[in-house]
Protein backbone atom coordinates (compact mmCIF):
# COMPACT_ATOMS: atom_id res chain seq x y z
CA UNK A 1 0.00 0.00 0.00
CA UNK A 2 1.62 3.80 -1.31
CA UNK A 3 -1.39 5.37 -0.62
CA UNK A 4 -3.84 6.63 1.99
CA UNK A 5 -7.01 5.11 2.47
CA UNK A 6 -8.22 7.43 5.39
CA UNK A 7 -11.31 9.10 4.06
CA UNK A 8 -10.03 11.96 6.23
CA UNK A 9 -6.56 11.98 4.57
CA UNK A 10 -8.42 11.97 1.55
CA UNK A 11 -10.12 14.66 2.14
CA UNK A 12 -7.12 16.60 2.56
CA UNK A 13 -4.90 15.82 0.02
CA UNK A 14 -6.07 17.97 -2.45
CA UNK A 15 -4.84 20.99 -0.49
CA UNK A 16 -1.51 20.28 -0.07
CA UNK A 17 1.04 21.75 -1.66
CA UNK A 18 1.58 19.37 -4.76
CA UNK A 19 5.26 19.10 -3.97
CA UNK A 20 4.65 17.45 -1.12
CA UNK A 21 1.28 15.47 -2.01
CA UNK A 22 3.63 12.22 -2.94
CA UNK A 23 5.04 12.61 0.52
CA UNK A 24 2.20 12.93 2.32
CA UNK A 25 0.93 9.93 0.30
CA UNK A 26 3.08 7.77 1.49
CA UNK A 27 3.92 9.04 4.95
CA UNK A 28 0.08 8.25 5.54
CA UNK A 29 0.33 4.58 4.19
CA UNK A 30 3.08 3.98 6.20
CA UNK A 31 1.26 5.21 9.08
CA UNK A 32 -1.62 3.13 8.38
CA UNK A 33 0.39 0.24 8.26
CA UNK A 34 1.78 0.40 11.77
CA UNK A 35 -2.12 1.70 12.74
CA UNK A 36 -3.19 -2.52 11.06
CA UNK A 37 -0.52 -4.14 13.21
CA UNK A 38 -1.39 -2.66 16.02
CA UNK A 39 -5.20 -3.29 15.28
CA UNK A 40 -5.18 -6.88 13.68
CA UNK A 41 -2.31 -8.38 15.83
CA UNK A 42 -4.01 -10.10 19.16
CA UNK A 43 -0.54 -10.89 20.79
CA UNK A 44 1.14 -7.68 22.05
CA UNK A 45 4.88 -9.14 21.59
CA UNK A 46 3.46 -10.22 18.28
CA UNK A 47 2.89 -7.09 16.82
CA UNK A 48 5.70 -5.28 19.16
CA UNK A 49 8.21 -7.69 17.28
CA UNK A 50 6.31 -6.74 13.84
CA UNK A 51 6.44 -3.19 14.64
CA UNK A 52 10.34 -3.48 15.93
CA UNK A 53 10.98 -5.22 12.35
CA UNK A 54 9.90 -1.67 10.84
CA UNK A 55 12.04 0.12 13.20
CA UNK A 56 14.86 -1.69 11.96
CA UNK A 57 14.35 -0.99 8.53
CA UNK A 58 14.02 2.81 9.56
CA UNK A 59 16.98 3.00 11.15
CA UNK A 60 19.03 1.69 8.77
CA UNK A 61 17.71 3.36 5.93
CA UNK A 62 16.68 -0.25 4.41
CA UNK A 63 14.48 1.50 1.73
CA UNK A 64 14.59 -2.01 -0.70
CA UNK A 65 13.33 -3.97 1.88
CA UNK A 66 9.62 -3.10 1.19
CA UNK A 67 7.37 -0.92 -1.43
CA UNK A 68 6.48 1.55 0.97
CA UNK A 69 9.85 2.43 2.30
CA UNK A 70 10.72 3.12 -1.21
CA UNK A 71 8.06 5.80 -1.47
CA UNK A 72 8.48 7.44 1.65
CA UNK A 73 10.34 10.57 0.94
CA UNK A 74 12.06 11.54 4.31
CA UNK A 75 14.92 10.30 5.87
CA UNK A 76 13.85 7.05 7.50
CA UNK A 77 15.27 7.66 10.67
CA UNK A 78 13.11 10.31 10.82
CA UNK A 79 10.27 7.98 11.39
CA UNK A 80 11.50 5.77 13.94
CA UNK A 81 9.54 7.27 16.59
CA UNK A 82 6.43 7.13 14.93
CA UNK A 83 6.97 3.01 15.43
CA UNK A 84 7.91 3.72 19.31
CA UNK A 85 4.47 5.80 19.33
CA UNK A 86 2.62 2.74 18.05
CA UNK A 87 4.70 0.59 20.49
CA UNK A 88 3.21 2.52 23.65
CA UNK A 89 -0.41 1.20 23.47
CA UNK A 90 0.90 -2.30 23.60
CA UNK A 91 1.76 -4.42 26.48
CA UNK A 92 -0.24 -2.63 29.33
CA UNK A 93 -3.68 -3.84 30.10
CA UNK A 94 -4.94 -0.59 31.25
CA UNK A 95 -3.51 2.33 29.15
CA UNK A 96 -2.31 5.30 31.14
CA UNK A 97 -1.57 8.89 30.62
CA UNK A 98 1.92 8.52 30.54
CA UNK A 99 1.70 5.53 27.54
CA UNK A 100 -0.81 7.70 25.71
CA UNK A 101 2.00 10.99 26.09
CA UNK A 102 4.41 8.54 24.28
CA UNK A 103 1.97 7.38 21.69
CA UNK A 104 0.85 11.16 21.07
CA UNK A 105 4.47 12.14 20.99
CA UNK A 106 5.64 9.44 18.90
CA UNK A 107 2.71 9.14 16.29
CA UNK A 108 1.28 12.59 16.21
CA UNK A 109 4.36 15.00 16.35
CA UNK A 110 6.31 12.53 13.87
CA UNK A 111 3.50 12.66 11.78
CA UNK A 112 3.10 16.39 11.34
CA UNK A 113 6.34 17.77 11.63
CA UNK A 114 7.70 14.52 9.08
CA UNK A 115 7.70 17.15 5.77
CA UNK A 116 8.78 20.66 6.21
CA UNK A 117 6.27 23.33 5.80
CA UNK A 118 7.88 26.70 5.07
CA UNK A 119 9.82 26.87 7.54
CA UNK A 120 11.27 25.31 11.13
CA UNK A 121 8.72 22.81 13.01
CA UNK A 122 6.50 25.16 15.29
CA UNK A 123 5.59 24.04 19.12
CA UNK A 124 1.88 24.66 17.57
CA UNK A 125 2.32 21.88 14.88
CA UNK A 126 3.74 19.00 17.51
CA UNK A 127 0.61 20.66 19.44
CA UNK A 128 -2.26 19.77 17.00
CA UNK A 129 -0.26 17.12 15.64
CA UNK A 130 -0.42 15.33 19.00
CA UNK A 131 -4.13 16.21 19.47
CA UNK A 132 -5.18 14.79 16.47
CA UNK A 133 -3.39 11.41 17.21
CA UNK A 134 -4.80 11.28 20.95
CA UNK A 135 -8.56 12.27 19.11
CA UNK A 136 -7.97 9.43 16.60
CA UNK A 137 -7.19 7.06 19.00
CA UNK A 138 -9.90 7.84 21.10
CA UNK A 139 -12.41 7.15 18.18
CA UNK A 140 -10.45 3.43 17.87
CA UNK A 141 -10.48 2.81 21.74
CA UNK A 142 -13.03 0.68 23.36
CA UNK A 143 -12.31 0.64 26.66
CA UNK A 144 -14.23 4.01 28.33
CA UNK A 145 -11.66 5.35 30.59
CA UNK A 146 -8.79 5.35 28.04
CA UNK A 147 -10.74 6.83 25.44
CA UNK A 148 -12.13 9.44 28.05
CA UNK A 149 -8.63 10.13 29.10
CA UNK A 150 -7.33 10.59 25.69
CA UNK A 151 -10.29 13.26 24.97
CA UNK A 152 -9.24 15.24 27.72
CA UNK A 153 -5.59 15.27 26.55
CA UNK A 154 -7.04 16.19 22.98
CA UNK A 155 -9.15 18.65 24.42
CA UNK A 156 -5.83 20.59 25.77
CA UNK A 157 -3.94 20.41 22.60
CA UNK A 158 -6.52 21.18 19.83
CA UNK A 159 -7.47 24.93 19.94
CA UNK A 160 -9.17 26.69 17.27
CA UNK A 161 -5.87 29.61 17.72
CA UNK A 162 -3.26 26.40 17.61
CA UNK A 163 -5.42 25.03 14.69
CA UNK A 164 -5.63 28.63 12.98
CA UNK A 165 -1.56 29.53 13.78
CA UNK A 166 -0.80 26.22 11.52
CA UNK A 167 -3.02 26.52 8.25
CA UNK A 168 -0.82 29.06 6.29
CA UNK A 169 2.07 26.39 6.20
CA UNK A 170 0.23 23.46 7.22
CA UNK A 171 -2.79 23.13 5.42
CA UNK A 172 -3.79 19.41 5.15
CA UNK A 173 -2.36 18.84 8.60
CA UNK A 174 -4.18 21.59 9.62
CA UNK A 175 -7.65 20.11 8.12
CA UNK A 176 -6.97 17.19 9.77
CA UNK A 177 -6.63 18.77 13.17
CA UNK A 178 -9.50 20.80 12.71
CA UNK A 179 -11.63 17.68 12.08
CA UNK A 180 -10.46 16.17 15.29
CA UNK A 181 -11.09 19.37 17.11
CA UNK A 182 -14.80 19.45 16.09
CA UNK A 183 -15.16 15.43 16.59
CA UNK A 184 -13.67 16.17 20.28
CA UNK A 185 -16.03 18.85 20.97
CA UNK A 186 -19.14 16.74 19.47
CA UNK A 187 -17.84 13.93 21.63
CA UNK A 188 -18.08 10.34 21.32
CA UNK A 189 -19.45 8.54 18.84
CA UNK A 190 -19.15 10.48 15.90
CA UNK A 191 -21.93 12.69 14.80
CA UNK A 192 -20.57 13.28 11.47
CA UNK A 193 -18.15 10.06 10.29
CA UNK A 194 -15.23 10.11 7.74
CA UNK A 195 -17.12 9.45 4.78
CA UNK A 196 -19.95 11.69 5.16
CA UNK A 197 -20.92 14.24 3.39
CA UNK A 198 -21.01 16.34 6.24
CA UNK A 199 -17.71 16.11 6.88
CA UNK A 200 -16.49 17.05 3.53
CA UNK A 201 -18.32 20.22 3.82
CA UNK A 202 -16.43 20.61 7.05
CA UNK A 203 -13.34 20.74 5.54
CA UNK A 204 -14.36 23.54 2.90
CA UNK A 205 -15.70 25.69 5.33
CA UNK A 206 -12.51 25.47 6.96
CA UNK A 207 -10.16 25.98 4.34
CA UNK A 208 -12.22 29.17 2.88
CA UNK A 209 -13.25 30.61 6.58
CA UNK A 210 -11.06 29.22 9.41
Amino acid sequence: MTSTTNPDRILALPYASPADRDAFRALWAFDEILAEIVASTREPMLAEIKLRWWGEQLENERRDNAPILTALTVPLASLTSLVDGWTALLGEPQLTAEALERYATGRGATLFAAIPHGGATSDRLIQCGEGWALADFAYRCEDRLARNTAFEMARQRLSSAAIGSIKRHSIANAILADLARRDVLDGYPRLHPPGSRRRALRVMRFTLFG
